[in-house]
């Protein structure tokens, strides 16, 4: 488990061995780079379990709803210092 923790504040810890090997994640993640909101649902149930998704939804809880702008911060956010901690996946 890699231990993550955003820009904003938000601590998780994330499998990133089992997100190097997963087709599903990486379905999600360019369906999300290419606009599909439906891949960030997708993209949150890979990488997150079911505590620390309803933690991230309420870490941005803003005005009576979650904004899905600062989901996506978020999830960027986690990628982004995942990357540096993890290695690349080997054939």
């Amino acid at each position: 488990m890699t231990k993550v923790v955003t820009d904003s504040g938000f601590e998780v810890e994330v499998d990133a061995e089992t997100l190097q090997d997963s087709m599903e994640f990486l379905d999600a993640i360019i369906a999300a780079d290419s606009g599909d909101l439906k891949g960030i649902p997708t993209l949150m149930s890979i990488m997150l379990n079911q505590d620390d998704k309803k933690r991230l939804y309420e870490h941005c809880h803003v005005d009576g709803r979650t904004s899905i702008r600062k989901i996506n911060t978020e999830i960027k956010d986690i990628l982004s210092k995942m990357g540096g901690q993890s290695e690349p996946v080997k054939n």
